[in-house]
């Protein structure tokens, strides 16, 4: 049945002409929309039957209703979104731009560009969720909702690998840079891993919402730009007091072939807290603020990443590669550690040696600061995909979400222990599950749910095949790489086997 007509004036505002339609009980669901969100805020677009029916300040009150779930601003989820990626993203930068080559530099530009289209996307879909009246928990519910059973399925495969992996890598690398910040590195490596999970642990735990973590994030937002900041000085200091600038190993490559694959995968890994996205757009307060929280946040680490690279890759160049720099008395790479601190604590004997190594070393202690408080936001999508299966995702904090999550983080203690190996686990994830969360499966989720003209559908298909051949490469060279592990550490004991 259909009605239409023209309202009388009520009160100070004239409704305009409208229709209603009145549907069947069980109506089929739409399946695309043309609701989207703009580049910087809400679309005019969006519900525009009901926009000319409410004031602006209703209109925000509709789309915006004070339930418990709306518990952060887009500047703090923004923020969170940046402490997700910074710190780990950071360690790996220069390496990811030595194996690229000069190249590199641009699979950052590249990375960053797909990254922030990819989210915007993927805020889009979760929109939608919210105009058809459904709550989204997790990234697996996004992919049942656009995707189906099998959305589903490789959602929720992608989503707990991610998550796992990640904390997994979080772990090895604490116990690295806490060791060394000691001077014990590597021989009380593990103690120190398992020191600095029981650490984290309990924060991790409390967190019933990774909303409540935003006090965490601010201090990891701080420890890694103070990093930022150091790691360069020490370069540049290393720059000018050394004479052997620009001689092997200190030269650079226009393009590394064989390594290119490692540089997807370490850049795909700074920007890698895209399976946090669905629940910090479940507590955002303001759904429509969105795309600025994921343009803010992927415009902050591309601003964090590139000068760091950049100055790190001019002074060392190949010195970053881990198979040219390896001592005599320590060959292999373990006795180094493979992140970007860990090599700076290798670099020659200059006549300002003493100040380099106090330098570095506080940068450590920023870069464990920022990635102990990076993993509890990290780790937590885990913690809701178990408690979504288990049924108690709802539920305030008791005895069995305590329990629960204690045997997550012991579990992921226990694999951190016995694969300690930083640069192989990341370029793991990332091969296997990383790219799905960050490139495809955002943009294939979109397009399954909104008519789109040929420019967004062209950028769609780029992105989603940057994913696609980037992923299938990354995982033949894992492969070559986890082959040249020709020695193993014995988990508390520092000996290698």
């Amino acid at each position: 049945e259909n009605f239409s007509g023209d309202c009388p004036e009520m009160g100070d505002r004239t409704i305009p002409q409208f229709t209603i339609e009145f549907a069947p009980d069980t109506p089929p669901r739409p399946p695309r929309s043309s609701n989207r969100l703009s580049l910087f805020g809400g679309s005019l677009q969006t519900l525009p039957a009901f926009r000319s029916l409410f004031s602006p300040d209703e209109l925000q009150q509709l789309l915006n209703p004070s339930d418990a779930r709306d518990v952060a601003s887009w500047w703090s989820s923004c923020l969170m979104i940046v402490c997700s990626c910074a710190g780990s993203g950071v360690l790996v930068l220069p390496q990811a731009i030595e194996y690229g080559g000069w190249v590199g530099i641009g699979f950052l530009l590249v990375t960053s560009l797909l990254a922030s289209y990819s989210g915007r996307r993927l805020g889009d879909v979760m929109l939608l969720t919210y105009e058809e009246d459904k709550v989204i928990y997790s990234y697996t519910d996004v992919g049942y909702f656009a995707g189906g059973v099998w959305g589903k399925r490789v959602a929720k495969f992608a989503y707990t690998i991610n998550s796992a992996g990640i904390a997994i890598a979080l772990s090895v690398v604490l116990g690295v840079n806490s060791s060394q910040v000691f001077g014990t590195f590597p021989r009380h490596v593990s103690w120190f891993t398992v020191g600095c999970v029981c650490l984290v642990a309990p924060v991790a735990i409390i967190f019933n919402k990774i909303g409540e973590a935003k006090y965490a994030s601010w201090i990891g937002c701080i420890g890694t730009i103070i990093s930022c900041i150091l790691m360069s000085v020490v370069c540049l200091i290393f720059a000018g007091s050394y004479d052997g600038i620009g001689k092997e190993p200190f030269t650079h490559d226009w393009i590394q072939w064989k390594s290119l694959p490692l540089s997807y995968s370490l850049f795909t890994f700074g920007f890698s807290g895209f399976s946090l996205f669905p629940n910090l757009f479940n507590q955002l307060h303001n759904k429509l603020e969105w795309n600025k929280c994921v343009n803010c946040s992927m415009m902050i680490l591309f601003l964090l990443y590139l000068p760091t690279g950049l100055v790190a890759y001019v002074v060392l160049g190949k010195f970053l590669d881990l198979t040219h720099n390896a001592p005599p008395v320590a060959s292999h790479k373990w006795s180094q550690g493979d992140t970007i601190t860990s090599i700076l604590l290798q670099l020659p004997p200059t006549r300002f040696e003493n100040a380099l190594t106090v330098l570095t070393k506080i940068s450590l202690i920023c870069i464990t600061v920022q990635t102990l408080s990076q993993w509890p936001i990290i780790i937590h999508p885990m913690f809701n995909s178990v408690e979504r299966y288990r049924g108690i995702h709802d539920s305030k904090l008791n005895c069995g979400k305590v329990g629960l999550r204690l045997v997550l983080c012991f579990i992921i203690l226990c694999i951190a222990l016995a694969f300690p190996f930083f640069l192989e686990v990341v370029s793991l994830v990332t091969s296997i599950a990383l790219s799905l969360t960050v490139y495809i499966l955002p943009c294939w989720f979109y397009l399954s749910r909104y008519a789109v003209g040929w420019l967004h559908w062209c950028c769609c298909i780029v992105t989603i095949l940057y994913g696609i051949i980037g992923s299938i490469t990354a995982v033949i060279a894992t492969v070559r790489l986890l082959t040249q592990i020709k020695s193993y550490p014995i988990p508390f004991h520092g000996a290698l086997t």
